[in-house]
């Protein structure tokens, strides 16, 4: 079999090759907003030829020996995508000096990205205004990091939910008034990932009523915070505080997540 050949099969269905974490690593990455990474997973790929061609093909071995890589990838270029610096020539220049330290058997340095991870003010506001692909994967990302990776989501089905209705609906409720409607709307602790059947159902409905629909998401589909939203029984309204709660934590778990040190 040709090199070609192997890595057309390997992007073709890379869950023939790769299981547990590294496949959840590939699953966010195909999720980027371009395709530089790409690059760096075909020269895995080539590092490990000779894993994918035995006669029988074994995914513990081959994913033990992704996993850390895809990792620091996953952690570079989302570090990027979060300072919203993620264009080509960046992306490229990235996966380029990746590809020569894994060719050339070197630790892959988080050095290479020069960029800090942003202070919670310029986080919040960089966000509220950013598009909806941008924010969807940072969404797509923390629900991984929510569940410590452990199973997949399938981000086919998966659509922005506004938890606070998106429509204003002319009546004072739960301490909300149309100016703070319109100041916490689109801030990233009040969207979260729901399948697409399920965000229709919710609509303009308040939290009460959602948390009902919360609770059908089906466990094939893994969104964890999703259910542990629906099961606070005590809560029947979504506050202020519970939007700016919630945004501290993707703030730290994105954080924790992307500035975080790979074991030796």
């Amino acid at each position: 079999m040709s090199f070609i050949t192997l890595l057309t099969n390997f992007w073709l269905k890379p869950q023939d090759y790769l299981q547990d974490k590294s496949l959840l690593y590939m699953d966010v990455l195909f999720l980027f907003q371009n395709s530089s990474w790409k690059s760096f997973v075909s020269c895995l790929v080539w590092k490990n030829k000779e894993q994918f061609i035995c006669e029988s093909i074994d995914k513990n071995v081959i994913s033990n020996a992704f996993e850390a890589p895809l990792l620091e990838l996953l952690k570079m270029m989302s570090l990027l995508l979060i300072n919203d610096q993620a264009n080509t020539n960046k992306t490229d220049h990235i996966a380029f000096k990746l590809n020569v330290d894994l060719l050339h058997n070197k630790p892959l340095s988080s050095e290479i990205v020069k960029v800090s991870y942003p202070d919670e003010e310029s986080f919040f506001d960089d966000l509220k205004t950013a598009n909806s692909r941008r924010v969807k994967y940072l969404l797509y990302l923390y629900a991984h990091i929510y569940g410590d990776f452990s199973n997949p989501i399938d981000v086919s089905k998966l659509q922005i939910e506004h938890i606070l209705p998106k429509e204003w609906q002319n009546a004072c409720f739960d301490g909300w008034d149309e100016n703070s409607h319109a100041e916490y709307l689109e801030k990233i602790g009040n969207k979260i990932l729901l399948d697409s059947k399920r965000n229709i159902k919710c609509a303009n409905n308040f939290f009460a009523k959602k948390k009902e629909i919360y609770k059908e998401s089906s466990d094939n589909l893994n969104l964890k915070e999703v259910k542990d939203l629906a099961a606070k029984e005590e809560k029947n309204a979504w506050y202020k505080e519970d939007i700016d709660k919630r945004g501290e934590e993707i703030y730290k778990g994105l954080k924790n997540f992307v500035m975080s040190q790979n074991p030796a």
